[in-house]
């Protein structure tokens, strides 16, 4: 028995390191052949409105509407990986694409008495950013097929105002259920990703709503029919109810807007303006064909610019949206929003070369408008050339024109072309902006001037400014309120009341003093009641005063006493008026008094 205890000892002690690894390894091989643990990987499946990459697949109609790639991040809807991994990527996936505009708090759809009861078109557009953000969209694209067998696509979005229950109910059952339709009168398969997006769209929604509102839409929703399509319609039917009086009133607050109303005529502020109008009113069409005017009616309130080649493209464009008119072929309607933005393109184009008729002349245009109640002094104005033509020239002694005049012949102009002067080394102005730039922000602060409180009144932190867009279009503070310069400051030297150094222009006006109110006397009652301690006063039993014993003393005498004075007697009266004063008669007394003095 030892020796075969010495041989099993022999042979572990001969086991090498590569023997350890060989039998590891051959461990590992029988487990994996018996059906040990494995990774499990998703399944992807292509998706209706959508497309797949290397990392997956994702949903929407992609970056800027080509299908090419994702929007974002956020429209991913399954990694090509292991379903374990799938699960740890997608959760903050789904987090953002359900918590809606809950960080828009003014944004939220409320009901009808709370404070954000107005913001319901602004509230669906950034509704609208949000879904495409996340690649949600797509189910709120309603595809229909017609008699002819043409699919049609109608936006939930942008035309509310078509909508009806029946048509969202069938676009609901086709997405989660039998299809969505497609060409040949054939169907789409039931898509996974739809499925997902119509309930995180449904809960995206209801985060978007105030509580009140909120707990509101879920008692009238049940829950199997808590998707996107169907919460967006009930807030529609509550809280945005198109009709032809709304579209009317829409359309004649378009027709009224004018061009010269805007500082400088700026077409920017002006498209801008009219785009929100423009948008809600085809919020609230009712079928296609609604409103053929509008183009028409966009572009009137700039047929009253005074720059020539603005107004002749806003001819062009007005007579080309008169579609079917009698004599004329059937034309293509022309976009309000696509002509409002070839006009501001012209714009900028002619605000760039500097060939702007209303900015070349604002001084003038200011000069020759009638202003209502008489003339007003405007400090703000751009400073003329002053009046009469004597004018007579410092520099080269010639009339006609001042030394600063490009007329001069020493006049030397800048090179940033903002001033010029005929002396030696070109002066620029403190400000460092152009002519054109600082005649628009002036009119701008002219504007916003009668709109300030009283100066008195303006928080020393309030922070008042003028805002224009550069040559690339992006908005930019030109010019800042100071109360203590009592204006407003531009360009290099701008800054705001609480940035101001140095002394104070702005005194307040002096408050007029109260005058004293004399206090009524307090009856005794309310005196006992409020506990106030009245004067002393002489008791009901104080004997009164006999004014028969004081003695009478005559005033003639009185008058013509001689007292001790060191610098002598006083002078006498008149007898005549000392016997109207003992008797006391006034009328008398004031005669004798001018008759004797003079008066």
């Amino acid at each position: 028995m030892a020796s075969d205890d010495e041989a099993s000892a022999d042979e572990q002690a001969e086991i090498t390191p590569t023997d350890l690894m060989k039998m590891i390894l051959s461990q590992q091989e029988f487990l994996k052949n018996m059906g040990g643990p494995k990774s499990i990987r998703t399944k992807l499946v292509n998706p209706r409105n959508g497309g797949t990459s290397f990392t997956g697949v994702w949903t929407g109609n992609g970056a800027s509407g080509l299908k090419l790639e994702p929007t974002s991040s956020h429209c991913m809807r399954i990694f090509d990986t292991d379903v374990i991994k799938n699960h740890q990527a997608m959760a903050p996936i789904e987090d953002y694409c359900k918590k809606g505009l809950r960080d828009s708090p003014e944004l939220l759809f409320s009901m009808s008495d709370e404070p954000n009861a107005s913001t319901i078109v602004p509230s669906i557009r950034v509704l609208e950013d949000h879904l495409i953000h996340c690649g949600m969209e797509g189910v709120f694209q309603i595809i229909t097929e017609d008699s002819s067998g043409a699919l049609t696509t109608l936006n939930m979005l942008h035309s509310p105002g078509m909508l009806t229950d029946a048509l969202v109910d069938t676009w609901c059952k086709d997405v989660m259920a039998d299809g969505v339709s497609q060409v040949s009168s054939s169907r789409h398969p039931v898509c996974p990703h739809d499925r997902v997006n119509m309930l995180w769209a449904g809960d995206a929604i209801l985060n978007s709503c105030t509580e009140n509102f909120r707990q509101d839409l879920k008692l009238n929703i049940p829950p199997k029919d808590r998707t996107g399509p169907k919460v967006y319609m009930v807030i529609c039917n509550k809280r945005f109810r198109p009709s032809l009086a709304n579209g009317k009133m829409l359309l004649d607050s378009l027709c009224i807007m004018d061009i010269t109303q805007y500082a400088g005529e700026n077409v920017t502020l002006f498209v801008q303006d009219a785009a929100k109008i423009i948008r809600e009113i085809q919020m609230t069409f009712m079928s296609s064909n609604s409103m053929p005017e509008l183009t028409m009616t966009a572009l009137t309130g700039l047929t009253k610019s005074t720059d020539t080649m603005l107004l002749m493209q806003v001819r062009q464009l007005r007579r080309a949206s008169n579609v079917n008119g009698f004599g004329s072929p059937s034309k293509p309607r022309v976009d309000p929003l696509a002509a409002l933005q070839e006009i501001e393109e012209t714009y900028l184009d002619l605000v760039n070369q500097n060939d702007y008729e209303p900015l070349k002349h604002a001084s003038r245009a200011r000069a020759l408008v009638a202003i209502p109640g008489g003339l007003v002094q405007d400090r703000n104005a751009i400073n003329g050339y002053g009046g009469g033509g004597n004018k007579t020239c410092f520099a080269c002694g010639q009339t006609g024109h001042f030394k600063n005049d490009p007329l001069c012949p020493n006049f030397k102009a800048v090179p940033d072309g903002t001033q010029g002067s005929n002396k030696t080394g070109a002066r620029k102005s403190r400000h460092g902006l152009s002519d054109a730039v600082i005649a628009e922000a002036k009119s701008l602060a002219k504007i916003q001037l009668s709109t300030l409180p009283a100066r008195e009144k303006i928080p020393a932190d309030a922070e008042y400014d003028i805002k224009l867009k550069n040559s690339q279009g992006v908005l930019e503070i030109v010019g800042k309120w100071c109360t203590h310069c009592n204006r407003y400051v531009y360009g290099a030297s701008m800054h705001y009341t609480k940035e101001h150094t140095g002394t104070s222009r702005f005194t307040a006006p002096a408050t007029a003093a109260t005058p004293a109110v004399p206090v009524p006397p307090v009856p005794p009652v309310l005196a006992a009641v409020a506990g106030i301690v009245p004067m002393p006063s002489l008791p009901l039993d104080a004997p009164t005063l006999n004014l028969a014993s004081v003695p009478v003393i005559s005033s003639e005498a009185f008058l013509n006493r001689q007292p001790q004075y060191d610098f002598g007697s006083m002078p006498t009266i008149d007898a005549n008026l000392a016997k109207a004063l003992e008797e006391e008669d006034e009328a008398a007394f004031l005669e004798v008094l001018g008759n004797v003095y003079g008066g």
